[in-house]
């Protein structure tokens, strides 16, 4: 009879742990996302080999939203596919297999997907994450824009890119003028 209340308490303790943020879920637009290794089709492979204007999406199969976005992410990575941006999706599950599975169903031919290294998982995730959560990433990795769930993401991966090409318009300007004007 004394080991119920004793359980009971030891669930109350445990649901009322607090989780510190991970990395991932602390980092802000203007912030560097760390240089992760990540295994893409069983090979490993640094988060900057994969393009120069990145979209990454952090995600999950046991995640609901994640995985109903996968469709809409990946007609918005063919739109921008000839502008040289990559659209990464990369999953926190420890299981390749569970993820090939889950994504069957979902086009993902203009995704790049990937999974978290050991290393990789301990430096960005270990906590307390949102999923998804979406970054924006230039090439020395600042966050242009980062947003958690899956309402406005279209929006706010159109916005985020739309002033990245207008900001290398303007600078690719000024330096013709510069040259000119030597």
């Amino acid at each position: 009879m004394t080991a119920l209340p004793l359980l009971l308490l030891t669930a109350i303790a445990n649901a009322s742990e607090v989780h510190e943020p991970s990395l991932a879920a602390q980092l802000e637009r203007g912030d560097t996302l760390p240089d992760v290794t990540l295994l893409v089709e069983g090979q490993e492979r640094a988060l900057s080999d994969l393009g120069d204007l990145r979209v990454v999406e952090l995600a999950s199969t046991y995640c609901r939203p994640c995985m109903a976005g996968l469709e809409q992410l990946n007609e918005h990575a063919g739109r921008y596919r000839d502008d040289g941006v990559e659209f990464v999706v990369i999953f926190t599950d420890d299981n390749s297999e569970r993820i090939a599975a889950a994504i069957e169903p979902y086009p993902t031919d203009n995704l790049v997907i990937a999974e978290l290294t050991i290393d990789a998982r301990r430096a960005l995730t270990n906590g307390a994450t949102p999923l998804p959560t979406s970054f924006v990433l230039d090439p020395d990795h600042e966050i242009l824009a980062r947003w958690t769930g899956n309402g406005d993401s279209k929006s706010l991966t159109n916005w985020a890119l739309r002033t990245w090409f207008r900001k290398q318009k303007r600078l690719a300007r000024k330096q013709a003028k510069a040259d000119q004007a030597e």
